[in-house]
């Protein structure tokens, strides 16, 4: 497997170069992937950034995650988890303004660019 989180960092660059990915920006999740990121980034000579992400919570058992907030306002949620219970829904709401306060937290507290980008729109294959 890897001996440490640098080393994860270091294959994983590895591994991108070798089937040709490219990118503008490498991006890490906090609490471990920021160091991760950080191997890719220096390994690939690319800028780094930190994306932070929240879990969003069935709300009857928090662990289970049902989907994910990011910055900027970012909601993502397993239409096919909520399908089975659609009354949820009501009580979501109440788990997603929750996890957004946090993220705003969290946020505040990160290192950050000064203008954030859509790694969707910058990555290419």
């Amino acid at each position: 497997m890897f001996a440490s989180r640098e080393d994860a960092g270091r294959q994983l660059a590895d591994a991108l170069r070798h089937d040709g990915i490219k990118a503008d920006l490498i991006l890490g999740l906090p609490r471990g992937g920021v160091v991760v990121a950080a191997e890719v980034a220096h390994a690939l000579d690319l800028p780094l950034d930190v994306i932070v992400v929240r879990k969003i919570g069935h709300p009857l058992q928090r662990e289970f995650a049902v989907g994910a907030l990011a910055e900027p306002d970012i909601v993502v949620l397993d239409e096919r988890i909520l399908a089975r219970n659609p009354h949820i829904r009501s009580d979501l709401d109440y788990v997603i303004q929750e996890e957004k306060e946090r993220l705003a937290h969290t946020s505040k507290s990160s290192a950050r660019t000064a203008c954030p980008i859509s790694p969707i729109k910058r990555l290419s294959w």
